[in-house]
C-alpha cells in the first residue's frame, strides 16, 4: 500500500498504521485529529496531509527522514518547531493557524517553499530562522500583522537570498536593486493574483493543500511530482491495472486460471503496487496489494461495502484474510472485478461471511458462466441482491432445482477421504488391504456415477431454460 486517502472521515486519531510500512501518502485532511502520533512505522513516507484538524504541536515526526511535503495548515498551531531530522522536507504549509514564531528550519537542508499565511506573526525576529533555509525559494507570509511593518520586503530579501516569490509576487531583479522595495507594477500585480486566489475560493479545501499537493492531484502524468513518481491515486491506479495485466499473461501462460493449477507463493504475483480509499465511513475501496487495510479496527466497525480490484481473489479468500473480513460487524456488500475469478468452489469460500445481503462479481471469467447467479442463491440464502439485482422466488425454486443434489455430492466420501479404519497400518492383513482398495474403487466409481448424474440433469434443465 502506497498511497491512503482518508480525507474527511470524522478520525480523532491516527492509529493501527503499523499495518502500512510502505506507505508514502497519506492524506489525514479535514478530521478531528489533536495529535500527530503512531507515525513510527512509516519511514517512507513522502507526503503528510494534516490540514483542518485540531493539532496544536508539531511533534513525533523526526524519524521521517524521507518526508517532503508536510502541510499543516488550518489547525491550531502557536509555534514552528519540532523539525528536527526532516532533512529531505521540501515543502511545509502553516497556513491558518495561531503561529506567533517559526523556528528550527536549520534542520530542513532542502526546504524550498514554506507558507505561512494568515498567521500572528508580528515581529521580525520571531521569523529569524528563514535564513537558515538557504534553499528558499518561495515564501508567504501574507495576513500577518509583520506584513504592514516598514522594511517588511526588504528583510525578506535580504534573508532569503534565493527567494524567487514572496506573497503570490515574482521577486524581479529591479526589486533586488531597489532595495527590496516593489514597484507599483509589482504590488498591483500581487493584488491581482491575491484577487484571483480568492476568486477560485481561498475558503475551499483546495486552498489548503501545498503546491506539490496540487501537482500531484492535477497532474498526474507529472512523473517530478513526487520523488519522479506519479504518486497520486489516478497514477496509481494506472499502475497497478498494468501490473494486473501483466499478472493475468502471467497466470494464463502458466494455467493458474483453471482448476489444473500448481501451487505457487503469493509473492509472484506481478501487482506489487496497492491503493485503498475510504469514502465516508462505510465504502472501502481495495486496490492491488493493500489488504493490509483489513486489520484497521476502525474500518471493522463502521464499513457496510467493499470493493475489491485488481486484487487476486486467491489472496482475498486465504484464512487469514476470511478472518480479518469476519471482523467487520456491519459488511454487508461485497464488489469484485478483475481478481481471476474462475470457479464456484472458490466463491463458497465466502459463506464464512454470513452477513451478507450484496454480491456483485464483473470482469472475472466466472461471471460469463450461466450458473454463477443460481448457485450464489443456492449457496447463500442470506444474499438478497446479485450483481445490482433483487433475488427473487422464481431464483431460489430454480437454484433449488438446478443444485439440490450438489450437497450430497460433495459429503460423499471419496477415494481421497477414505473411511477411517480402525485398525493401523502395521495391524491390517493383505486381504484387509485388498478389500479398502476394492471398497474405494467402487465408492469412486459410484461418486463418478452420481456426479454424471447431476451434470447431466443440469444440462437438461439449463437448455429446457434457455
Amino acid at each position: 500500500l502506497i498511497f491512503l486517502d482518508l480525507y474527511n472521515n470524522n478520525i480523532k486519531e491516527i492509529s493501527h498504521l503499523h499495518t502500512v510500512p510502505t506507505l508514502r501518502v497519506l492524506m489525514l485532511g479535514k478530521n478531528y485529529i489533536e495529535r500527530i502520533k503512531n507515525l513510527q512505522n512509516l519511514t517512507k513516507l513522502d507526503v503528510l496531509d494534516l490540514h483542518s484538524n485540531k493539532i496544536t504541536k508539531i511533534e513525533n515526526i523526526s524519524h521521517l527522514s524521507e518526508l517532503r511535503v508536510l502541510n499543516l495548515a488550518n489547525n491550531l498551531i502557536t509555534h514552528v518547531e519540532g523539525l528536527n531530522g526532516l532533512v529531505s522536507l521540501t515543502e511545509i504549509n502553516l497556513r491558518r493557524n495561531l503561529i506567533e514564531s517559526v523556528q528550527g528550519l536549520s534542520n530542513c537542508p532542502r526546504l524550498q517553499r514554506i507558507f505561512l499565511s494568515n498567521n500572528r506573526i508580528d515581529k521580525f525576529d520571531n521569523i529569524q530562522s528563514i535564513k537558515d533555509a538557504h534553499q528558499l525559494t518561495e515564501l508567504a507570509l501574507d495576513g500577518n500583522p509583520l506584513t504592514n511593518k516598514e522594511g517588511y520586503f526588504q528583510f525578506c530579501i535580504k534573508n532569503c537570498p534565493s527567494l524567487k516569490n514572496l506573497d503570490m509576487m515574482k521577486i524581479t531583479q529591479e526589486m533586488r536593486d531597489n532595495n527590496g522595495v516593489p514597484t507599483e507594477l509589482d504590488k498591483a500585480k500581487q493584488a491581482a493574483a491575491q484577487a484571483e486566489g480568492l476568486k477560485a475560493g481561498d475558503t475551499t479545501n483546495t486552498t489548503d493543500l501545498s503546491a506539490s499537493e496540487k501537482q500531484i492531484q492535477q497532474n498526474p502524468n507529472n512523473q517530478n511530482a513526487a520523488s519522479n513518481e506519479d504518486i497520486s491515486p489516478e497514477g496509481l491506479l494506472n499502475v497497478i491495472s498494468q501490473e494486473w495485466k501483466n499478472e493475468m499473461e502471467r497466470i494464463i501462460s502458466l494455467g493458474l486460471n483453471g482448476y489444473k493449477r500448481r501451487k505457487e507463493s503469493r509473492n509472484d504475483c506481478l501487482v506489487q503496487s496497492g491503493h485503498a480509499e475510504i469514502e465516508g465511513d462505510q465504502l472501502l475501496f481495495i486496490y492491488g496489494n493493500a489488504l493490509e487495510v483489513l486489520n484497521n479496527v476502525e474500518f471493522q466497525k463502521t464499513v457496510v461495502q467493499i470493493s475489491f480490484q485488481y486484487v487476486r481473489f486467491d489472496n482475498i479468500i486465504s484464512p487469514s484474510n476470511i478472518s480479518k473480513l469476519k471482523r467487520f460487524i456491519n459488511l454487508k456488500r461485497l464488489l469484485f472485478q478483475d481478481n481471476n475469478i474462475y470457479s464456484f468452489i472458490q466463491i463458497s469460500k465466502l459463506e464464512a461471511l454470513q452477513s451478507l445481503t450484496s454480491i456483485t462479481i464483473e470482469s472475472n471469467e466466472v461471471a460469463d458462466t450461466v450458473l454463477l447467479r443460481t448457485f450464489i442463491v443456492y449457496r447463500f440464502p442470506n444474499v438478497t441482491e446479485i450483481n445490482g439485482e433483487s433475488v427473487t422466488d422464481s431464483d431460489k425454486h430454480k437454484a433449488r432445482q438446478q443444485f439440490q443434489h450438489f450437497d450430497k455430492i460433495l459429503s460423499t466420501p471419496t477415494i481421497f477421504s477414505p473411511k477411517i479404519q480402525e485398525k493401523t497400518h502395521g495391524e491390517e492383513s493383505k486381504e484387509d488391504r485388498q478389500q479398502q482398495l476394492k471398497n474405494n474403487r467402487l465408492q469412486a466409481k459410484k461418486n463418478a456415477e452420481a456426479a454424471q448424474s447431476f451434470v447431466g440433469t443440469l444440462t437438461q434443465s439449463v437448455i429446457a431454460q434457455d
